[in-house]
């Protein structure tokens, strides 16, 4: 589906069909945002990013993501977004949690098979989740980003919180997946 983007007081008076509509289907809504085609002719899949907040079963979206991964020959990464340590952590605390992050990350991928590519996984810190998000995409040149967010209480995670925003300003086409119940 194709979304707008709206923002602001027109969201708020007006809505978002899009967001309503992924936070209530119970398939896979692949959305096109307002930024997603912008000087791109033609759209190929070759780097498939899932943004993920590690708080709840994830396992659908990274199945979806794994599959079209294998399915187009692309490579997979997946990436967790946190906000720095602060005090009374010590300044190097970024370089002591970062590898349990990805332990985590890496979790997620070991119950599908084997990719041609093997998964990056990434952890980036930072005060906005979104903005990170939008910032790797970018940066990455990332071809579809894959988001989960919960089907029934969308203030539940940053993520379902964020995903509209996520979705008007991404470089590249959203596959919004809820998590199981």
């Amino acid at each position: 589906m194709g979304t707008h983007g709206t923002k602001g007081v027109k969201k708020l008076l007006t809505g978002s069909v899009a967001e309503q509509i992924f936070h209530h289907v119970r398939c896979p809504v692949l959305v096109v945002g307002p930024s997603s085609s912008e000087g791109k002719p033609t759209w190929r899949l070759k780097r498939i990013l899932v943004a993920t907040d590690l708080q709840s079963d994830e396992s659908q979206a990274v199945e979806y993501a794994t599959a079209l991964a294998r399915e187009h020959d692309a490579r997979l990464a997946l990436l967790h977004f946190t906000s720095p340590a602060g005090p009374p952590f010590p300044q190097d605390t970024e370089l002591i949690i970062a590898p349990y992050f990805q332990s985590r990350l890496r979790e997620l991928t070991s119950d599908w098979p084997e990719l041609d590519h093997p998964a990056e996984v990434w952890v980036e810190f930072g005060d906005d989740p979104v903005a990170g998000i939008l910032s790797v995409a970018n940066r990455r040149t990332i071809d579809l980003l894959v988001l989960s967010v919960h089907p029934r209480a969308p203030w539940t995670s940053h993520f379902v919180h964020n995903a509209h925003r996520i979705v008007a300003e991404a470089p590249c086409p959203v596959l919004i997946v809820q998590r199981r119940l």
